[in-house]
């Protein structure tokens, strides 16, 4: 089995079960591609290069936020720590909705959880009520600390174990491209 991403709890009310999660989706399998030069088939490598392109070492590379056209402010890692609400590690189920009530456009990909020993009665527990009553934790009725942010989760049955997937923010619909709807054309 693949080696745990994060430790933590599932917790609700005065309950925490200890829990690890772990990747959903198996990585084996998927294409990669290296970037080639076409005429010899060397690897293309990314340098970093200033606007001037003088090539800048990794140690002089800044994190600036631009507040005004050309205007920046430096943020460290001890600013954005400052900024950070609090990682928890927990999973907080705030509240639960019906199964149906959820659109997956917004979820990312998803962790499996698994108890750790002294957790497992109640995992199973979650888990069975879960699948008997339909519900399902989901954004915006639960919050996880993953990788030090604090974000919108979902938890759900899947299979044998609850399923956890962070929710994302989706995109604006990009303007429409292609022939139009028929009920939209000029006559």
């Amino acid at each position: 089995m693949a080696r745990a991403l994060w430790k933590g709890a599932i917790s609700f009310g005065l309950v925490a079960i200890p829990v690890s999660l772990y990747p959903a989706k198996d990585a084996q399998g998927e294409v990669t591609f290296h970037l080639l030069h076409g005429r010899d088939l060397s690897r293309v490598h990314n340098k970093r290069v200033d606007e001037q392109d003088h090539e800048v070492p990794y140690e002089e590379v800044v994190r600036g936020y631009e507040y005004e056209k050309g205007r920046y402010v430096v943020v460290d890692d001890a600013d954005l720590k400052a900024a950070n609400v609090k990682a928890t590690q927990s999973i907080d189920i705030l509240h639960f909705v019906d199964g149906k009530d959820i659109d997956l456009a917004y979820f990312d990909v998803p962790y499996y959880t698994e108890p750790a020993k002294m957790g497992r009665k109640a995992y199973a527990l979650l888990r069975e009520t879960l699948r008997r009553t339909g519900k399902v934790d989901r954004h915006p009725g639960a919050a996880a600390s993953l990788r030090r942010h604090r974000r919108r989760a979902g938890l759900a049955r899947l299979y044998a174990a609850l399923a956890l997937s962070a929710a994302g923010r989706l995109r604006s619909r990009p303007a429409r491209r292609g022939p139009q709807d028929s009920r939209h054309r000029r006559g």
